[in-house]
């Protein structure tokens, strides 16, 4: 994108987050389904929310066609 356009990152720095290489990468894989593996408190549901914005404010993806799907082992038992 250019200087002008806005995109996620853009928005980070708005609000002050600088996520990590791992983070960062999960917020912007746009390509298909991303499979999220990672251990408590490592930020994976804040990681969902940002790529699903990504996903639908600036890469026009349908709200429909997003699944979300997280769970905590307490809620698995």
């Amino acid at each position: 994108m250019n200087q002008s356009t806005p995109d996620v990152e853009h928005l980070w720095q708005l609000v002050g987050f600088q996520p990590n290489e791992a983070q960062r990468a999960a917020a912007l894989h746009v390509d298909g389904p991303f499979y999220l593996p990672a251990g408590p408190g490592s930020g994976k549901t804040r990681m969902l929310l940002w790529r699903t914005l990504n996903l639908i404010v600036f890469h026009g993806a349908p709200p429909e066609t997003i699944f979300l799907s997280t769970f905590t082992e307490k809620a698995a038992r």
